[in-house]
C-alpha cells in the first residue's frame, strides 16, 4: 500500500483527489451485489458470493463462506467524468455515534465521503463496520475507517496483514 496514506500530507488536497478515489472504493451489501453485479444473481457461486442472501443477511458486507464482500467503483470514484467532485470512500459510524469524520475531512480537504445506509450521515452500523473490515481483509482491499482502541476487532488483527494502520492527522 502507498506509504503516503498514513499521513494527512498524503491524503489532503486536490493533488491527492484521484489517489483517494482510486484507492478507497465503496463496500457493497450482499443484496446489492447479487441484484446488480452478479451475472447469476448469486444463484451460482462466483468467487464473491456462494448463494443469495437470506432475508436477514441482505445488508451484510461479509459472511464467512457466504459472501466475501465486494468493493466497487461508483460514479463518485470516477475522476475522468467528475474531476472536480470525485472522491474515495470512508466507512463512517452511523449518526447515533459521536463521530466527526465529515467535518474533519471537509476541514482538512481530504476527498473521502461515507455512503452507508444511515439516512442522516451515510454511516454504517457497528456490525457492518466489522463486516467491512473482514471483507477488506478477505479481498485485500484498502479501506479507510475511523476506529477506536482497545477494542476486539482492532486487537484481533494485530500482527496480521490486515492490521489497522494509524493515520496521522493534524491536531489543530
Amino acid at each position: 500500500l502507498d506509504p503516503s496514506l498514513v499521513s494527512y500530507v498524503g491524503l489532503a488536497g486536490e493533488k491527492n483527489r484521484r489517489k483517494m478515489a482510486e484507492t478507497f472504493k465503496t463496500p457493497t451489501t450482499w443484496k446489492y451485489y447479487c441484484e446488480n453485479l452478479s451475472a447469476s444473481n448469486c444463484t451460482v457461486a462466483d468467487g464473491v458470493a456462494s448463494r443469495p442472501p437470506k432475508e436477514d443477511e441482505v445488508d451484510f458486507m461479509f459472511l464467512q463462506n457466504g459472501y466475501k464482500g465486494f468493493f466497487r467503483n461508483t460514479t463518485e470514484n470516477d475522476c475522468d467524468s467528475n474531476p472536480e467532485t470525485c472522491h474515495g470512500h470512508i466507512a463512517d459510524y452511523e449518526c447515533t455515534w459521536a463521530a466527526f469524520v465529515p467535518m474533519q475531512f471537509h476541514h482538512l480537504d481530504i476527498k473521502l465521503e461515507s455512503a452507508g445506509s444511515d439516512d442522516v450521515g451515510g454511516g454504517y452500523s457497528y456490525t457492518q463496520l466489522v463486516q467491512i473490515w473482514h471483507a477488506a481483509n478477505e479481498t485485500r482491499s484498502p479501506v479507510m475507517m475511523m476506529w477506536f482502541q482497545p477494542e476486539a476487532l482492532y486487537q484481533s488483527f494485530i500482527g496480521t496483514e490486515a492490521e489497522f494502520m494509524h493515520v496521522l492527522l493534524p491536531t489543530q
